[in-house]
């Protein structure tokens, strides 16, 4: 699935499935992905907003990440695309009932 992100002055397609993870960043969020990382004037609100809620989970008032990048979990942290993650003690509950576990 296509979306489009506002760089510079023109509309940038992005693949959803090449998100990894979104981080606030004041009144700017930092989308991670595959292929880079771009930074647009949005909340994580707006953002999470207009994601698929089965594919994406904010784990973090800061960080939103794409559940199928998610490569470990280790106690309230996760990793993903190498990167160590906390998961707040608040969604940590939620987040695991989420899973599916072997």
């Amino acid at each position: 699935m296509l979306y489009f992100i506002k760089q510079d002055k023109c509309l940038k397609a992005i693949n959803i499935k090449d998100i990894c993870l979104i981080e606030s960043q004041g009144d700017y969020v930092k989308i991670n992905m595959v292929t880079g990382n771009y930074v647009i004037h949005s909340t994580m609100k707006d953002i999470l907003d207009k994601l698929p809620p089965k594919d994406f989970y904010r784990i973090h008032n800061s960080y939103i990440v794409r559940c199928d990048k998610i490569t470990s979990i280790e106690g309230n942290c996760v990793t993903v695309n190498k990167r160590v993650i906390p998961v707040s003690q608040n969604n940590i509950a939620d987040f695991k009932n989420t899973l599916t576990i072997l």
